[in-house]
């Protein structure tokens, strides 16, 4: 199984052996997850300038939205995108360099098929192609306004899987060259994380949220490296997320410049409204976390091990987290479960009384 994209069909119970290459020896700690890169489609296109940063296509797919002629090529099996920005009027050069490339369907191919494009992700307009061979190929375009923004996918000759360095030269440089910028849903909020490949005078992140995709407005800032040529992973929580929003980041440099990011989307409609967290066991004050979605009134349940109900009581929610607290120095020793409901959504959690 060469790549993502080659045709192979995994059958039941069977066995089958991993092969694994390590750049150098020592111990590995191995897990799965279906994991698809940022950049396999344009819309994550990664973000590169004129110094080298490092990444590869071993995970990718064939490339959506575009023809395997545009890459000069037959075919494509593992695309990777990227974008830059032309910073000179004149021609650019796409550099890749340091290139190892193996596991090639049927051949062990070291190159690449590159093309070249203007317009948007929903309406790409091509520009040229290049294909060669060799663990470093320059493609150079033609004559290029400054300010262009260029989309270029790349593709391993053969369907091989390369690890390679990437830069643009005659390309604006940025603060940040970001890997991904995802957004992980969860009950009490979105969960934004980045990954920065290099950074270069970079001093902050300004977190961006909208809520039509058009106006946006900073909730929070992140320190940057600075100076880095290393990857350095990024989080920032929003605790008070809308049920449909946009998020960017503008990468602030020291100089005073600045860049924006991708725009990503979050739907939140599919999340539950209410979360509790709670202190166990209980002696006599219960302290609880309730994170709402909503501004809404939250009707509180005790119920003992059979059920019954045994307290109740109301709270204030205002959307993001909420504390609730209360003296059960009354109840009996034993199992209880606590309920925050609100309107449709609710979350229970149990709880030992103890003396």
């Amino acid at each position: 199984l060469w790549a993502p994209a080659h045709n192979y069909t995994l059958l039941p119970n069977t066995s089958y052996n991993l092969r694994i290459k390590t750049a150098i020896a020592g111990n590995i700690s191995i897990s799965a997850q279906s994991y698809t890169p940022p950049n396999n489609t344009c819309a994550g296109a990664t973000q590169i300038g004129p110094f080298l940063v490092n990444d590869n296509n071993a995970c990718h797919r064939p490339g959506t939205g575009i023809t395997p002629g545009q890459l000069c090529a037959s075919s494509l099996e593992n695309t990777a995108f990227y974008t830059y920005i032309v910073e000179s009027d004149g021609p650019t050069t796409l550099s890749i360099e340091n290139a190892s490339c193996d596991n090639g369907a049927g051949v062990n191919s070291v190159g690449f098929q590159v093309g070249f494009f203007t317009g948007s992700c929903s309406s790409l307009f091509y520009l040229q192609c290049y294909a060669g061979f060799g663990t470093n190929v320059q493609a150079a375009t033609g004559f290029l306004a400054a300010g262009t923004k260029i989309f270029v996918a790349i593709d391993g000759i053969g369907g091989s899987n390369c690890g390679y360095s990437v830069r643009a030269i005659n390309s604006i440089l940025l603060t940040a060259t970001l890997k991904y910028f995802s957004a992980w849903k969860r009950p009490e909020g979105n969960d934004l994380r980045w990954l920065s490949l290099r950074e270069i005078n970079n001093e902050s992140f300004d977190v961006q949220r909208s809520v039509d995709g058009i106006n946006f407005t900073t909730i929070g800032n992140v320190t940057g490296q600075v100076n880095s040529n290393s990857e350095k992973s990024y989080e920032f929580n929003d605790l008070n997320a809308p049920e449909h929003c946009y998020y960017r980041l503008k990468q602030n440099s020291t100089s005073g410049k600045f860049t924006f990011s991708n725009i990503i989307k979050v739907d939140r409609a599919d999340i539950s409204n209410l979360k509790i967290k709670l202190n166990n066991p209980v002696s006599g004050l219960l302290n609880m976390i309730v994170s709402s979605s909503f501004n809404r009134e939250a009707n509180i349940y005790v119920r003992n091990i059979n059920g019954q109900l045994v307290f109740r009581d109301k709270m204030s929610c205002t959307k993001g987290i909420n504390s609730y607290s209360k003296d059960f120095s009354f109840l009996n020793t034993g199992m209880y479960s606590i309920t925050a409901s609100m309107d449709e959504s609710q979350d229970t959690k149990s709880f030992i009384k103890i003396q």
